[in-house]
């Protein structure tokens, strides 16, 4: 009888833990879900400040900056030869491309 019941101790300490396997299992299967879903939206931020990163190196890079000055802030258009201005007027006449900015002002 006596090996009987160390079997049957045996058998049901086997199931106990079998179980707690189980369990502990389906909650660490749920933990690498929410770690799947964390670091997918980590590298989403990553990509995102990558293109941050380069667009601001494009917006200070001095060559670029020189240009956009020359656009925005030449105050003489006759000496900026290399500027396609055009008034209103040649703009609903002309097919022009590369048209930076239209002048306003009428003659």
């Amino acid at each position: 009888m006596k090996h009987y019941t160390m079997g049957f101790t045996l058998h049901l300490f086997s199931f106990f833990a079998i179980l707690m396997l189980l369990y502990f299992g389906g909650l660490t299967r749920q933990v690498e879900k929410d770690v799947d879903i964390i670091k997918s939206q980590i590298n989403i931020v990553n990509d995102k400040i990558q293109v941050n990163e380069l667009e601001y190196v494009a917006h200070t890079n001095p060559i670029y900056l020189r240009k956009l000055e020359k656009i925005y802030l030449s105050t003489n258009y006759d000496e900026n030869k290399e500027f396609n201005i055009v008034g209103i007027q040649d703009f609903k006449v002309n097919n022009t491309h590369k048209v930076f900015k239209i002048n306003e002002k009428q003659n």
